[in-house]
Parts: C-alpha cells; structure tokens; sequence
C-alpha cells in the first residue's frame, strides 16, 4: 500500500501491521520551533543503533526545521533547503511493505506529516559472535579467522583480501517472507558468465518462505540430485579467496557462517587451505593419500565380506587361519557382524558431534575402547571388524569435506550391500559403473572430477 501525506493514517497502518510486535517502537516527535511539522521514526529496538538515531536524526530535527533529502524533485516554485540530518546512507521509499523491510533489516524509518515517502536510514547494528577460527576445518599453519553470522563482517573479511575493483558482490534477496540477502562474489573476467547468469536465476527463482542458512540454499539451487554434492561448503575465509582466485563463485548467506563454493570439484574437496602453504611435491603427496582413503575407506568393508563369505581361497593360508581364529566363536555372518560395528561406530560419533567438547571425547574414548571391547568379550564380532571399522572412521576424518566423508559413509553401506549379495565380482563392476558415472557428473557446467576428467579441450579457471 502506497503511504499517504496524512501521518496519523499511515501510523496506523503500520501500527496494524507491526501489531503484536513490542520490539518495534514508534517514537513520535515535532520538527521546528516555528510551524511545527510531526514526525514519527520507527525501529526495532536490538537491531539498530539507537545512539545514531536519537543523535543525527531526532536531535537534529526537533530544534531545527525539517528539510527534504536532496535527492527529492520538488516543484520549481517551492525552495528546498539541504538536507539537514547528519546520516551517511539513507534511500527513500513510497511503500508500507518497504517500511515493514525496512525496519525488519534493522534500519529506521523516518516519516513526515505531509509527505508521500519515509525515509530508509542505514542504522543497523546488533550482537554478533565474534570472529573467530574456524572450527569445522583445522590448520596447523594458516590464517585464523573464519566467517560469522554476521552478513557485513563477512563481506569485509573477503574484501580485505581481494583489495581489487575486479572483485564483485552482488547482493541478491531470497525468501518469499524473510528477504534474506545473498552476495554472489566473484572475480569480474575470471568467473564463467554462463554459470553466474545460472546462479543469478536459480536465486531469483527461489520461492521459499525464507533461508535460514546456507545448506537450505545448497539444497535448492543444486544442480545434483544424488548424494554427492556439486557445491562445495566452508567457513574459512582463505578457502573462499583461493576459490574466487581460481574464477570459481562464492556465495555468501546472511546469518550462515558457512560460504558456498560453486563449482564444487572432488579436487577441491579433497584439497585443505593449508595445502596452499605447502610445496607442489607435500601437496601432491598430501593429495594422493586423501584419495587412497577414499578408496579404502569405501571399500575394505566390502572386500572383507567378498573375500570371507565367497573367495577365502584367494587369501593366504596364514591369512584365512587368522580369520578362523578369529571368528570361530561368533555366530554372525559376516555382512550382519561388520554392519552392526559399523552402525554401534556412526551412533557414537553422531552422538560425539552432539555432545558439548568436554563430554564429546569423554564418549568418545568409551565408546570406542570400553563399549568395543565388551562387544567383542561377548562374542558378537571378531577382532578384525573391529579394527576394519576403528580403520574406517579415522580414514573418514583425513577427508577435509565433511559432506564428502558423509557422501563416502553412505556409498560405503552400499558397497557392503552388493558385496554380500554378489562378491568381489559386484564390487568391482559397481567400483567401475561409479567411476563411469563420476567421469560423467558435471557440477555447473564443470566436470567433477577435473583435472582428472577433461572433456572439452578449451576451459575457464575454476573448472
């Protein structure tokens, strides 16, 4: 609805659509000494600055005579002072809803008796966490700062590092009810415009009620429907600056801590910050073992029950009487007795990433020393799973992605599925029919899994 020239109207619009809303306040006041002109500023109390309202705005109207922006046409035969509150960033707008976002962003909205617009003054400022290291992504060298809730902290974090005009922020709203703001950061000529103009639309077309943080837009705006993802997260700011270096986009997220990194590549899943600080030859070395966890940590479940249920004749003897020691005194298959450590392995750990710190590793050592061991007193597993799970969870932690470890866990299962069913013979057409598919995945446009796979022989950084 428009605003009208009447204040005690548009207050009481406003007032009804504001209604059961007690951190809003209206505060009412009269401009001039002469003929005195009525005026109302509303805020939301807690999300702005209240010293900057009362101190360039309120106390600058009241004694004075009130004075259009200078950015307001008035008619030629009408004189219009300057403007005389002391404000660096204010807009104007015509709206009721634009009051309502306005004030809902944090900002005061001044309105005059008189007068068709409010004006939209920047006064924002709230309690935010302080910045702080990162805590999903450790480094022994390396910068210590990560991003925060905190939409302006973060957007200055990257900017203090790319001190270019080449580097670009678009800021984007999404959400039908809560207009979250969303920043697209890129490198202006690095960055790959069909993908940007992809990105563009995906947000634009967003139609949810509100995002609340960064994986509900990585949800909506995948390109992928599986389980491995094709946009890669973080929340440390060195891995959103190499990403920008590389022509790659970030995506930044209103109250999330956490960027988006798009494309997301298995190479860069598998690559830390610190990497950067090191040789090409450690980081390469690096590299290589993350990848053979990955194979291993996929598939030694599985070949451990190949091997025991179908061909125990391909191991060594010294091997397959190890084995039989082992397992001469539990009833369990193998497929059951490796899936029920596995699943007593995933319920301590899911219960760890719960639990506050002190207690987390308290739960941690028992359950996997003392709750291990008892299982294995009683007869319900051998040894061998135990230490094939035990092997399994640590591989799982040397892959810097957290989704990728848990994209891994999930293939995992599956791969104990076929093996039971068919052996080493499904284990390794399945291995090949998932290699085929992940030659084949494209993340925005890139390959997966460049530069291992290269279909096309021209390309653009960050693909």
């Amino acid at each position: 609805m428009k605003l009208s020239q009447n204040l005690k109207e548009n207050i009481k619009i406003l007032k009804k659509d504001f209604s059961c809303c007690d951190d809003v306040v209206f505060r009412e006041f009269f401009s001039g000494d002469g003929e005195k002109r009525s005026c109302v500023l509303i805020y939301s109390d807690g999300m702005c600055d209240k010293d900057l309202l009362s101190d360039r705005v309120i106390k600058r109207l009241i004694p004075g005579e009130y004075s259009y922006p200078e950015n307001i046409k008035r008619p030629p035969d009408e004189d219009s002072p300057k403007v005389s509150m002391n404000v660096v960033d204010y807009d104007i707008g015509y709206d009721t809803s634009e009051v309502s976002s306005a004030v809902m962003a944090g900002n005061g909205a001044l309105l005059v008796d008189g007068e068709r617009f409010f004006i939209n003054i920047t006064a924002t400022k709230f309690s935010s966490r302080a910045i702080s290291e990162p805590k999903s992504k450790g480094v022994i060298r390396g910068p210590r700062d990560g991003f925060t809730e905190n939409f302006l902290d973060s957007t200055s974090l990257l900017r203090r590092r790319l001190k270019t005009s080449d580097f670009k922020m678009e800021f984007l709203n999404a959400g039908n009810v809560a207009k979250t703001r969303i920043a697209v950061c890129y490198l202006d000529g690095e960055a790959d415009k069909d993908r940007l103009s992809l990105i563009r639309s995906r947000i634009r077309n967003i139609n949810a009620d509100m995002i609340i943080d960064s994986g509900q837009l990585q949800n909506i705006i995948t390109a992928s429907n599986g389980i491995i993802p094709d946009i890669q997260s973080s929340e440390r700011v060195d891995d959103a600056v190499f990403a920008i270096n590389e022509g790659k986009i970030v995506l930044l997220v209103e109250n999330s801590p956490f960027v988006l990194i798009i494309p997301g590549l298995l190479l860069s899943m598998l690559t830390s910050s610190e990497d950067y600080y090191s040789s090409s030859v450690k980081r390469n070395a690096i590299l290589f073992l993350r990848i053979i966890s990955c194979v291993i940590t996929v598939l030694l479940p599985a070949v451990y029950i190949g091997f025991i249920k179908f061909t125990p004749d391909f191991l060594p003897d010294k091997i397959i009487l190890m084995l039989s020691m082992a397992r001469r005194n539990v009833a369990l298959p193998a497929f059951i007795e490796i899936l029920f450590m596995q699943l007593v392995f995933e319920v301590i750990m899911e219960a760890a990433m719960r639990l506050p710190g002190q207690i987390a590793s308290t739960v941690g050592i028992v359950g996997s020393i003392v709750v291990g061991q008892a299982i294995v007193d009683a007869n319900l597993v051998n040894i061998m799973v135990v230490i094939i799970v035990s092997l399994n969870a640590i591989l799982t932690f040397v892959i810097p992605s957290f989704e990728l470890s848990k994209t891994l866990r999930i293939i995992r299962l599956g791969f104990m599925v076929i093996s039971a069913a068919f052996g080493m013979y499904g284990v390794s057409v399945a291995f090949a029919v998932m290699m085929i598919y992940l030659s084949d995945m494209e993340s925005f446009g890139a390959e997966f899994l460049f530069p291992f796979v290269e279909r096309n022989v021209r390309r653009k950084n960050g693909a």
